[in-house]
């Protein structure tokens, strides 16, 4: 049904193994044109984008998503560095992915919002680690030693290039922070004190 511009609501049933699903979604059908916009001063609006820092992303698809943000007027992409695809096991570091992420950013014209994100499963514990869901040891407050090795890194290798760092995602939701509102505070201070050191 369409009720608008370019605007429509779609009708959906659902069919499964015998079960049967209602519901319906809207969207709106967004003409991007290929012009600039140009950017309001000292007004920034990012976009979350976290598909763009995967390791494994499809360069045309990533190109393709990139240019899409920068011509809907963003300034900014918001983009989740997660612990693990950086530091996939404790002797092995990973950036390739990140610097190509940078390059492209920097092509477009749009600037970093770095979130630090989350817990990595070698550094869990044991316990969180047999957990038969990751959400367990993914969302669980780190080891703040092994952390701030991870954020020194990023630090040192990005810092003169990011201005706006973000420590981990909606702490205050239960499904993406499993520890207590001190745990966090003790993340959040020791990564602002590494990152302050190192890019002031």
């Amino acid at each position: 049904e369409r009720f608008g511009v370019d605007a429509w609501r779609i009708d959906y049933r659902l069919l499964r193994d015998g079960q049967e699903r209602h519901g319906a979604a809207r969207f709106v059908d967004m003409r991007v044109h290929d012009r600039a916009i140009p950017p309001v001063d000292g007004f920034h609006y990012a976009i979350a984008a976290g598909m763009l820092t995967r390791p494994n992303v499809d360069p045309a698809a990533a190109e393709a998503l990139t240019w899409g943000v920068r011509a809907m007027g963003a300034t900014q992409v918001r983009g989740d560095w997660h612990w693990g695809a950086v530091q996939p096991m404790p002797e092995t570091w990973r950036f390739d992915h990140l610097d190509q992420y940078m390059e492209r950013l920097e092509r477009h014209g749009l600037e970093p919002q770095v979130l630090l994100s989350y817990n990595n499963r070698w550094a869990a514990t044991d316990v969180q680690r047999s957990s038969g869901d990751m959400r367990d040891w993914l969302f669980a407050p780190p080891d703040l030693a092994l952390w701030e090795a991870y954020v020194v890194r990023l630090a040192e290798r990005y810092g003169d290039r990011v201005r706006f760092w973000e420590v981990w995602n909606e702490p205050d939701l239960w499904n993406f922070w499993q520890g207590d509102t001190q745990q966090y505070i003790d993340l959040l201070r020791l990564s602002y004190r590494v990152i302050h050191e190192l890019d002031p």
